[in-house]
């Protein structure tokens, strides 16, 4: 029985994939201690400490339904039963709030660790598609139980993945800039008729 807190479940998930061709990120990877999920453009990676670490890595698919259940704000713990495939949601009595049964997503997951960008703390701009943006904002937000949050991006290069760090140690995030080929060359100072 793996048991995390909801709310870095609820966080992670938003970054598993929506996308049909992209079965093998339709999910949110465990591996030890660490929950990650990536749709390609962003991922997502949590260590949950108190979280009792998987005995193998494993993918499983978690639903809009459960991503629901989790960023309530009475949520407080999700178990997951590796046998049953069972997703329950808990507050913090223990008492339950959702149960499902998951799919377990049977794929190799990519090595998340390799993609994550050198942190040298360098601030460097990037031009970012706005769905990337709004999972970090919803990612944010999840965290922040739906106040105001900061996040920091940076980045060693403008086209290089950038950390997306959040107020919580335990989480972060790693954006792709739009390339090249598919990107406008966007302006880094006011526009010219803004007269300061």
């Amino acid at each position: 029985m793996i048991k995390v807190n909801a709310k870095l479940l609820a966080a992670v998930s938003i970054a598993q994939s929506t996308d049909s061709f992209s079965t093998h990120l339709k999910g949110v990877h465990f591996d030890g201690e660490t929950i990650v999920a990536t749709d390609g453009h962003v991922m997502t990676v949590a260590r949950d400490s108190a979280m009792r670490s998987v005995d193998k890595p494993i993918t499983w698919h978690i639903s809009k339904a459960a991503f629901s259940a989790m960023k309530k704000t009475k949520a407080d713990s999700v178990t997951i039963d590796e046998n049953e495939c069972i997703l329950q949601v808990f507050d913090a009595a223990e008492n339950p709030l959702y149960m499902e049964r998951i799919e377990i997503i049977h794929s190799i997951f990519p090595n998340y660790v390799r993609v994550c960008p050198q942190n040298t703390g360098e601030v460097c701009p990037g031009t970012f598609l706005t769905p990337v943006i709004d999972k970090l904002v919803q990612t944010a937000k999840v965290l922040s139980g739906n106040k105001p949050a900061q996040m920091t991006l940076t980045g060693e290069g403008r086209y290089d993945p950038h950390l997306v760090r959040y107020a919580s140690d335990d989480i972060f995030s790693v954006a792709m800039p739009a390339v090249r080929r598919n990107s406008i060359e966007m302006p880094k100072t006011y526009p010219a008729w803004f007269k300061r």
